[in-house]
């Protein structure tokens, strides 16, 4: 605390008031995607299948049955 008393909040960067400098700099670059992993593509293939017999069919039903056929080893 200083001699006089007084309380200041004071950051790294010199500001009073908590707000940060911003300065310039590179700019980040996006991540390129390295393609549908190995599930994402068999579950694909499954929905497919499971389209075909029935167009009703829900992605989400083609995940519940290619899990069972992860699980018995036969994708």
């Amino acid at each position: 605390m200083p001699k006089n008393g007084t309380r200041r909040n004071k950051n790294k960067n010199g500001g009073g008031c908590g707000a940060a400098k911003v300065y310039g700099g590179k700019r980040k670059t996006r991540k390129q995607s390295k393609g549908a992993s190995s599930w994402v593509q068999s579950v694909m293939r499954v929905f497919k299948e499971l389209k075909s017999k029935n167009p009703a069919t829900k992605f989400r039903d083609a995940l519940k049955e290619a899990s069972k056929r992860k699980k018995s080893g036969k994708l």
